[in-house]
């Protein structure tokens, strides 16, 4: 189950990015009633985590498709450290298009956007 949330949130930021699989809709249908299949054993479930992994795999190159295509190829950028006074929003969590939509709001606001953790490879997509 935390396999596939994992890869389920991989899964919507492409589709919000209008990339989609069905080999992806599939497995979390199949995944999801094995779950509650009592007549599986240990080496069925052992099966189904590592056919979850391929899936994460599947979905993070749907992903990066999206990504590339929308914002371009990332390359190596330096990004600053510290803060800068005035108003400012913490983006966290990985979600390109939620960043490009808060880029575009507060452009030319004077309102800083700081990334952190998982959004820090965003400063290297040129179209953001």
């Amino acid at each position: 189950m935390y396999g596939i949330k994992g890869y389920a949130a991989y899964a919507d930021h492409a589709r919000i990015l209008g990339k989609e699989s069905d080999e992806i809709y599939a497995f979390t249908h199949k995944a999801l009633a094995a779950l509650q299949d009592d007549s599986l054993g240990l080496m069925d479930y052992v099966n189904l985590a590592m056919e979850t992994g391929r899936i994460n795999l599947v979905t993070m190159e749907l992903l990066n498709n999206a990504h590339t295509e929308r914002y371009g190829h990332p390359v190596p950028t330096p990004v600053q450290l510290g803060t800068k006074a005035g108003k400012a929003i913490l983006v966290s969590g990985h979600d390109l298009k939620f960043l490009e939509e808060l880029l575009i709001q507060t452009e030319g606001k004077g309102i800083n956007i700081y990334t952190h953790g998982e959004m820090l490879p965003a400063h290297g997509y040129p179209g953001l």
